[in-house]
């Protein structure tokens, strides 16, 4: 009688132990992550409240789709009244990807301004993902289009590989920063992973910085 009395104290405990892990599981508030965005592309206000971040490769589908679809909204209610702050940290690993994010390094470099407009307009004409599309003539015309471009520029830091090493130490701290999640698009806010990528989600976690 002692031994069973004894067994089902130590069930209890056991049962209770765990409940109070779950609790504190459920509990604890979700991960931030400090990520550092010195030598990034940045757009608004620097000492906004908010800081958005978003990990993206230009032959990466659904980055393009949240270019066009969530971004224009984004920036009109978010960037461009000081509320937020947008980094984009680019990332060159789909196949054939890194002349592509050359190129944009290097207009970042030219002129931080142009950068953001050129991306967008990377997006709006993004080829198929299987294609091997990054080519100079594809990124002449993609440049054509925005004002200020030094063309030339771009086009030797396509073939010279300028920005390499950059585009290897962002993957570097993606991999530290996402763990076992890597993927593109990815998006922290203040540090936050957001899972929805639609813009109402997103619009939904911003809020809920600026009123922290």
């Amino acid at each position: 009688m002692r031994k069973k009395i004894d067994r089902t104290l130590v069930m209890g405990a056991v049962a209770f132990f765990l409940l109070i892990s779950l609790v504190v599981v459920k509990c604890t508030p979700d991960k931030i992550q400090a990520i550092n965005t010195e030598g990034q592309p940045v757009l608004g206000n620097l000492s906004a409240p908010v800081q958005v971040v978003i990990f993206e490769d230009l032959k990466c589908v659904w980055c393009a789709r949240f270019s066009r679809e969530a971004y224009p909204k984004l920036k009109k209610e978010y960037i461009d009244t000081g509320k937020a702050q947008y980094s984009i940290i680019l990332l060159a690993f789909v196949p054939g990807s890194k002349p592509a994010a050359n190129a944009a390094l290097a207009i970042n470099n030219q002129n931080p301004k142009l950068f953001f407009p050129f991306v967008e307009e990377v997006y709006k004409e993004q080829p198929s993902e299987t294609e091997d599309w990054a080519k100079e003539a594809v990124f002449k015309d993609f440049a054509a289009k925005i004002p200020g471009i030094d063309i030339q520029k771009m086009i030797e830091s396509m073939k010279m590989g300028t920005y390499n090493k950059q585009l290897a130490a962002n993957l570097v701290l993606a991999k530290e920063v996402m763990k076992n999640q890597f993927g593109t698009p990815t998006i922290y806010i203040n540090g936050k992973r957001i899972e929805e990528l639609d813009y109402e989600s997103v619009k939904e976690h911003i809020e809920e910085a600026l009123h922290d």
